[in-house]
C-alpha cells in the first residue's frame, strides 16, 4: 500500500524534485472546523492508490501540503469528500484545497 499519513506543513513551496520522466503533484488543503469529516485519495490508471487520506485523520482548522512525484503522461483520479455532506468552505469556515501538477493548478474548490 502506498497511501500516505499527511503531513500538516505552512509551506507552499515544493520540498521535492522530480526526476524528467515524473511531474510534481502537490495538494494544498486548509480543513474547516470539522477537519475529522474530511477524506480524498488520488488513485492511478490501475486504481491503484497514491494518496488515500481516511475520514478522521486530519484536524479541523489546519493547514496541510501533500507532494509526490508521479509518473507524467498518466492519468489520476483526485477525489474529496466530506462525511458530513457540507463540504469544507462555506458554512462552518474557510476550508479549501487547490491541486498542482507538474506547476501548473489542475483543481481547486472547497464547495462540494
Amino acid at each position: 500500500n502506498t497511501a500516505d499519513t499527511p503531513s500538516p506543513t505552512f509551506s507552499s513551496s515544493p520540498t521535492l524534485s522530480c526526476d524528467n520522466d515524473s511531474a510534481l503533484f502537490q495538494l494544498s488543503l486548509t480543513t474547516d472546523r470539522y477537519g475529522d469529516e474530511t477524506s480524498w485519495s488520488l488513485v492511478d490508471s490501475n486504481s491503484e492508490p497514491v494518496f488515500d487520506v481516511k475520514v478522521g485523520t486530519l484536524e479541523g482548522d489546519t493547514k496541510y501540503s501533500f507532494e509526490k512525484c508521479v509518473p507524467k503522461n498518466s492519468c489520476f483520479l483526485f477525489t474529496i469528500l466530506d462525511s458530513y455532506g457540507d463540504g469544507i468552505c462555506c458554512d462552518n469556515s474557510k476550508g479549501s484545497y487547490s491541486i498542482t501538477y507538474d506547476g501548473s493548478e489542475a483543481a481547486s474548490g472547497g464547495d462540494f
